[in-house]
Order: C-alpha cells, then sequence, then structure tokens
C-alpha cells in the first residue's frame, strides 16, 4: 500500500492554482442581502405583540418593472403571495398573486398585459415596525374595508420598507397575543384560589372545586384565619364573565390578603362584610355586584354563622335521632337574606343591627355546602337545566360520601350532566365537614 502511495505521488504534479470560482453578486443583490442582514438585526427589537416580529421581508418590486418580472418573482417563489412594489425607492402598495393570476389567465390577455403600475393595490396607511398589533386592528380593518386591502407594508421609518404584513396573519398574531393574556391570567387566577394543602390547615375538613366556562371567569372561593379559633369561608360570585369578572375576583383576593397582613383592623365578620361591601363598591363600575354566601366558623364558642347575600341556597346536614338501624339526617337550607355585595346596601342592612344572622351548634357531622349559581345552571346536550331541586338532591347523595371521594363525586355529576355540552356559567363548590 505504502508503494502505491509513492507512485501516485510520482504520476501527478500539484500545481498550486486555486480552483474556486468567485461568486458574482449584481448591486441590486447586494442591497437586497444589506436590507434583509439590517431587518434580520432590528427583528430582536420587537417585541411578540408588535408588527415588526410578524412582517416577512420580501424584496420589492418597481412599478415600473414589465409584468412579466413580477410574474417570474411569484414563480419562483411559490409561498409568496403578494409582493411589494415601489416607486422611487418607496413603498406604495403591492401586487399580490390571485390578482395577477386573474390578470394573466390566458395566453391572450397575458401577452396584451405589460405595465405593472396598472395592478398595484395603493395603500394609504403608514405602518411602523414598533407599532403594536392590537392597537393597529382598528385602522387596519378600516382600511381593508373600505379599499379592499389584504396585506400591508410596515416600514421601520418613514421610507424604510421593513416587511408585508397579511390581514390574515394579524389577526392570527392577536389571536395568539389574547390567548398568551388569558392563559397568564388565568394562573394569576387560580393562584389567589386556596389549594389543597392551605385547605388541610384548618380545623375541620374543607373541600373545594371549580371550573371555570372560560380560561378565567368571575368566582372565587377563600378560607380565612380570623384567629387561632375563628375562621371565615366564602363563596363568591360576580355578575358578568370573562376578563371584566375576573379582574374582580382578584380585587377580591387582594381584599382578603390585606386583612392577613392588618387583622387588627377589622374583627368580626359583620365588619369584615360590611368592609368587602364598601370596598367592591369603590372599585367596580356602577351595574356590577358580587354574590356571595359567608360563613364564620368560631369553634371556640362552636358556633357556626350564616351570611347570604344575594347567593344561592346555602345547604346544612345535621346528624339527627337513630333507630339503632338508620340514622335521619336532618337537611336545612339558608336563603339569601342581605343584598349583593357592591352596592352599599349589604353595609348599611348590617349596620342598622335589624338583621338576624342565622346560626347553628357546630357538632360532628354538621356538612355545609357552598356553591355558586353555575351549578343549577349547567345544562345537557339537549338543553335541559340541571335547576334548584336536582341541585338539593345532589348534595344529599354528596353527604355520605368519605373525604376522599367528595371532590370525584362533584367532578362525576357535572361530567355526567354536561356530557359535551360547554358550561354556562362558572362553577364552584365548597363543601365544609365538622
Amino acid at each position: 500500500m505504502a508503494d502505491q502511495a509513492d507512485i501516485s505521488l510520482q504520476e501527478f504534479d500539484a500545481v498550486d492554482e486555486s480552483f474556486f470560482e468567485v461568486e458574482e453578486i449584481s448591486q441590486n443583490e447586494k442591497e437586497a442581502r444589506d436590507r434583509a442582514a439590517e431587518r434580520q438585526k432590528f427583528a430582536k427589537d420587537f417585541s411578540f405583540r408588535q408588527l415588526g416580529s410578524v412582517a416577512e421581508y420580501i424584496e420589492p418590486v418597481s412599478s415600473a418593472h414589465p409584468l412579466e418580472y413580477v410574474l417570474n418573482v411569484f414563480e419562483e417563489n411559490p409561498d409568496v403571495q403578494a409582493v411589494p412594489v415601489e416607486e422611487f425607492d418607496v413603498v406604495i402598495g403591492y401586487i399580490d398573486r390571485k390578482t395577477l393570476e386573474n390578470a394573466t389567465k390566458n395566453v391572450v390577455r397575458r401577452f396584451m398585459v405589460k405595465e405593472t403600475a396598472k395592478y398595484v393595490k395603493r395603500v394609504p396607511l403608514i405602518l411602523y415596525a414598533k407599532e403594536y398589533c392590537e392597537q393597529c386592528l382598528g385602522k387596519v380593518s378600516a382600511a381593508a374595508k373600505e379599499y379592499g386591502i389584504s396585506f400591508f407594508p410596515i416600514f421601520h421609518h418613514r421610507k424604510s420598507f421593513y416587511g408585508l404584513v397579511s390581514m390574515e396573519d394579524l389577526i392570527a398574531r392577536i389571536s395568539d397575543v389574547r390567548q398568551q393574556d388569558m392563559e397568564k391570567a388565568r394562573v394569576v387566577q387560580q393562584g389567589i384560589l386556596p389549594d389543597a394543602i392551605d385547605l388541610k390547615r384548618f380545623p375541620f375538613q374543607i373541600r373545594a372545586w371549580n371550573r371555570m366556562a372560560n380560561p378565567i371567569g368571575g368566582d372565587l372561593y377563600t378560607v380565612y384565619s380570623l384567629s387561632d379559633t375563628k375562621y371565615l369561608i366564602g363563596c363568591f360570585d360576580v355578575s358578568g364573565k370573562n376578563v371584566a369578572a375576573a379582574l374582580v375576583t382578584i380585587a377580591l383576593g387582594s381584599f382578603f390578603s390585606a386583612l392577613k397582613r392588618f387583622p387588627q383592623v377589622v374583627s368580626t365578620p359583620e365588619k369584615i362584610i360590611s368592609e368587602l361591601d364598601l370596598f367592591i363598591e369603590d372599585i367596580v363600575p356602577m351595574g356590577t355586584f358580587v354574590t356571595a354566601g359567608i360563613f364564620y366558623v368560631d369553634m371556640e364558642a362552636k358556633r357556626l354563622s350564616v351570611f347570604n347575600c344575594g347567593h344561592t341556597n346555602i345547604y346544612f346536614f345535621i346528624p339527627g335521632p337513630s333507630d339503632g338501624q338508620r340514622r335521619t339526617i336532618r337537611l336545612s337550607e339558608v336563603e339569601a337574606f342581605l343584598p349583593p355585595l357592591g352596592m352599599g346596601a349589604t353595609a348599611e342592612s348590617l349596620a342598622g343591627g335589624d338583621v338576624k344572622i342565622p346560626c347553628c351548634a357546630i357538632e360532628s357531622g354538621l356538612r355545609a355546602e357552598l356553591y355558586s349559581d353555575g351549578l343549577p345552571d349547567m345544562q345537557t346536550d339537549e338543553g335541559i337545566r340541571f335547576g334548584d331541586d336536582r341541585t338539593k338532591d345532589f348534595f344529599k347523595t354528596l353527604y355520605p360520601k368519605k373525604e376522599q371521594d367528595v371532590i370525584q363525586g362533584i367532578e362525576d355529576a357535572v361530567a355526567h350532566w354536561t356530557g359535551k355540552s360547554m358550561l354556562p356559567d362558572d362553577i364552584t363548590v365548597v363543601d365544609v365537614a365538622f
């Protein structure tokens, strides 16, 4: 093998001469590459919400070019749907593939059509890469409707073309942005709800189940310690839906978070509920209100007080006498006897001293049920409402279940009734057992 290698080297002469060809780049190509590189550099400066992150750079063609030139651009770039067109080095509009195909769909028309300028869709709107997609949607939609425009040139500054954005891509990006915002809001909203670990820190059993009809909604539940022996348990339902309702629930959560830092400010349930009523009245627009079912638990006195502020009926199950074989369970319900929160009327009613607050003794086996009106309002695939009577019967079946089976029992009941239908409203169930 070594001899063969030596012979090979003797048979060939190595000439020190480069055989690589130097690629010739035209001035136009060089300028195009420079613009693309500049755009790539600036792309990092724009957030997901700005037009610069959506725009796609396509080399502009001159309106003075023959239409055949534009046809070649589309043929060489099958994914390109529109090409920006410039006059005097400034992009003034675009020509789209569909328009061009219609103009040249037969041989005769293709032969007769010569001028690119004749088919340019001029865009009477200046959009900059730094502008935010959502803020531009109004004027972009208006221009699209008035002038039949589907693509919009985006500029880095007054005359520097940055890229082209289609109406379809703009709407898709706004949809993505809103979806991301919704997901962030959902995480924030879920974060203010006590989790399973938080709920195990109390001297009674409490299980909570929540499902929003949309990513965010207007239901909230909370458990707040007034002292080592006194607690406040609440289920809240904000009027309205989606973002507006979710913002109010976050405000409610902040109210109770503030109470934990200033426990000396309010010490009685009446005072807390009155302050909450006035707090909501101050921050929400007129017409928005919050229904609430609230328990005040005094483990030292073994008493439970109930406040129903325009909320759904609250159910209580108390063990009754037994004949040795079968035990009686007594059912009691508390209807709304106070106005919803957020109008100042609840604080006024409690300040008057004429409201009689329902109370019961806390004994082993006592079970209390709070829920939002999304439970009786849920519907089957045929549109049949669950209703108040079935809601009461549901809690009867929930009473004998073991602690670990309560959440699954709620989940199964909702899934069985709703099937594949959408929830018309948020559902929250809070089960408290002593």
